[in-house]
């Protein structure tokens, strides 16, 4: 799965960004994350809104998308994002997803802190990426920032310089940087820092965590997965961790955001006497239990001691078979007819308990 971590949601008019994602899911992408840069702190921003595409727009990306890949036409499951119609069963439909991202630009190291679990705007973006503009903002995003992904201006020289201890050790905690690879196709000064930077960076982290995005805002800086690789090649990447830097790593990235929105989970306050009278319930409703346990325990003893009462009554009728045949022998007729019905009451006894 094709990834894309940074596509600019600048443009307000919905058929610009209708444009640019048909465009993505013609080169080959199939995940979208929609980039909100703010250059303060996060207070009300919101995510930008999925964008919907009509049944023929789907079509047209589909057919084009397959006219790119070179291969057969097959169909494509259902539309992840909003339709404004049905689509026959057998018609092929665009499928691309479509996620939420926010960059803060970071100037001062104490306002890492406001990155945590407390800000609740956070919570609506499935990826958080800080871009940090000095030395001591990157050092403390490295070591103590809870995001995602760390984004890294190459349209420009760096202010700092890469340190590889600080490299290692926002990877041992989870984060990815971010590469884009837009800087790259701007002008000659831009392109010329971008791979002076661009080669530092991979080298600094050695194929490991590294994403490439394109970070465009119109179709015109959008380019397929296979171009993205050999955009990479020139950084120095192999074409392995190429495509492992638009595939694996983007994925690892939103799983890391998954993970990092469930660990910091909503808890309940409560007061001592609600939490008193929880634990009243909770107790009275194990006493119902463990008594309906004890009950059924109850009726199988009762059973028990049932059998084990015929079983009593069975044995005294057999010892009072052996006395009436004892006394048949010495007696006359009358007795022997007496122990023999005897022995038929006990057995009828018997069949009426079982």
């Amino acid at each position: 799965m094709n990834v894309d971590l940074n596509l600019r949601s600048r443009s307000a008019k919905p058929r610009e960004r209708q444009a640019l994602l048909m465009r993505a899911y013609e080169l080959g992408w199939d995940t979208v994350i929609w980039n909100i840069q703010v250059n303060e702190k996060i207070t009300t921003e919101k995510p930008a809104e999925t964008v919907p595409l009509d049944i023929r727009q789907t079509r047209a990306a589909h057919q084009q998308r397959v006219l790119v890949a070179r291969s057969e036409p097959q169909p494509v499951p259902g539309p992840s994002c909003a339709s404004s119609g049905s689509a026959k069963n057998n018609s092929p439909a665009a499928s691309i997803r479509q996620l939420s991202r926010v960059t803060v630009v970071l100037e001062d190291a104490l306002d890492v802190h406001s990155l945590g679990a407390g800000n609740d705007p956070l919570r609506a973006f499935d990826i958080v990426a800080v871009r940090p503009t000095n030395a001591r903002a990157f050092s403390a995003v490295c070591q103590s920032a809870d995001i995602d992904v760390i984004s890294l201006d190459m349209s420009r020289r760096l202010p700092f310089t890469l340190n590889r201890k600080l490299v290692d050790e926002a990877v041992r905690r989870g984060l990815h940087f971010e590469l884009c690879y837009g800087a790259l196709l701007d002008s000659a000064a831009a392109r010329r820092e971008a791979f002076n930077g661009g080669r530092a960076l991979v080298q600094c982290l050695r194929g490991r965590n590294l994403v490439l995005s394109s970070g465009a805002d119109s179709a015109a800086g959008l380019r397929g997965p296979q171009d993205t690789v050999s955009l990479a090649n020139v950084l120095g990447l192999h074409s392995g961790a190429a495509r492992a830097a638009i595939q694996a790593a983007p994925m690892a990235a939103i799983k890391h955001g998954q993970l990092r929105q469930q660990r910091h989970l909503p808890m309940l306050l409560l007061s001592k006497a609600e939490f008193d009278k929880r634990s009243v319930l909770q107790k009275r409703d194990q006493c119902s239990s463990r008594a309906g346990a004890d009950a059924d325990s109850g009726c199988g003893s009762a059973k028990r001691r049932r059998t084990d009462a015929a079983g009593h009554c069975n044995d005294d009728n057999k010892d009072s078979d052996s006395s009436g045949d004892s006394d048949c022998s010495s007696a006359s007729t009358q007795g022997s007819a007496a122990g023999m019905a005897t022995q038929h009451k006990g057995d009828e006894d018997y069949l009426d308990f079982r």
